[in-house]
Formats: C-alpha cells, sequence, structure tokens
C-alpha cells in the first residue's frame, strides 16, 4: 500500500506541470490498463497528440539513483541502504511497443509513440554511465531557461 501510495503522489506531482499544456492539442491519459488478448498493460500516463503518442512512466523514488544500462536496472541509495530496481526505461520501452501493437489491432493510424521515465522527486539524484538515460529520464519539474 504504502508503494502504490507513493507512486499515486509522484502521479500528482507531475500532474501539476501537464495542466499547463494546452487541452486542445494535449489529451491526457492516466492510469490505462489496456488488454493485448492474453494479457493486461499498464501506462502510467499516456499524452496524446494529433502527430504523436508519449508514455510517461513516473517513479517516486528519493535518495541516488543509479541507472545500469548494462544490466538493465536501477540502483537507488537511500537512508545509507542500496536497492535494485528493474529499469524503467526498459519498462516505458516495453509498453510502447505494446500500444503500438494494441494501436494497430484496433485500427488506429500509425503515429510516433515516444517515452520518458519520470523522476517526480525534485531531490533526487539522477547518474548513469550512459547518454541514453539523460534523453530518457527527466525530473518532473521543468527546466527554466
Amino acid at each position: 500500500m504504502k508503494k502504490r501510495r507513493a507512486g499515486y503522489i509522484g502521479e500528482q506531482k507531475l500532474d501539476y506541470y501537464l495542466s499547463f499544456l494546452d487541452e486542445k492539442e494535449y489529451w491526457i491519459y492516466h492510469g490505462l490498463r489496456l488488454s493485448n488478448g492474453s494479457q493486461f498493460f499498464q501506462i502510467d500516463t499516456l499524452l496524446l497528440t494529433k502527430k504523436f503518442a508519449m508514455i510517461l512512466e513516473v517513479k517516486n523514488w528519493n535518495g541516488t539513483l543509479i541507472f545500469e544500462p548494462e544490466f538493465h536496472q536501477v540502483l537507488r541509495i537511500h537512508n545509507e541502504k542500496e536497492e535494485a530496481f528493474h529499469d524503467p526505461i526498459s519498462q516505458a520501452e516495453h509498453r510502447s511497443r505494446q500500444l503500438k501493437k494494441w494501436l494497430s489491432e484496433k485500427g488506429f493510424p500509425n503515429i510516433p509513440i515516444e517515452f520518458a521515465v519520470i523522476i517526480s522527486s525534485p531531490s533526487t539524484i539522477i547518474k548513469s554511465p550512459s547518454k541514453q538515460t539523460s534523453s530518457k529520464v527527466l525530473h518532473a519539474h521543468p527546466t527554466i531557461n
């Protein structure tokens, strides 16, 4: 229950920033659970436009995150404790393939499907030896230039 609540809080933090998008240009769907026939897949947030779809995998993790692309895992160091988690980049990438297949089977037009992992806590430190991580993992708060 504690993990679900943390996930929900993280999604609420992201919703604040998504609320600034033009409702005429962007459609936002939360907590989608879609069936591919034999199994279900879940999408935290799906952002749709006329030109593309964006899957947002939201993580409300604190501490220091170290993305290990070689092993498809994330190490989290928090309160002097180290834990390993499944790589959310791989999860989001897999969900994008599932959504592409689902849309095709339902007769929707073929549109590009992008994905990003959103870290909702602004104090979380993100580290990775890979450039892919920096293009796919973002803090929920926008960077102001």
